[in-house]
């Protein structure tokens, strides 16, 4: 009783193209809800920070240093 057939999930399973285009619209605007999001909620926390906690923002400073130098040499590898 073994089925000899054999299909090819690559062929079944490619969204048409313009699925696949609205699955990358929905992704970008996805994308950037979560960033406008996430920017606020930063913005709050480090004004809290700084004028209610009170400190330094050099700590936060050279984070975001460092992680915006990574995406800034990644950014060609993302492209691919």
């Amino acid at each position: 009783m073994s089925d000899n057939s054999v299909v090819a999930l690559s062929e079944e399973s490619q969204p048409s193209k313009a699925l696949n285009v609205t699955l990358w619209t929905l992704q970008a605007l996805a994308a950037a809800a979560f960033l406008m999001a996430g920017a606020t909620k930063l913005v709050g926390a480090v004004a809290t920070h700084l004028f209610i906690i009170g400190g330094s923002a050099a700590p936060a400073l050279v984070l975001l240093l460092i992680t915006a130098a990574v995406a800034w040499y990644r950014r060609p590898d993302s492209l691919r």
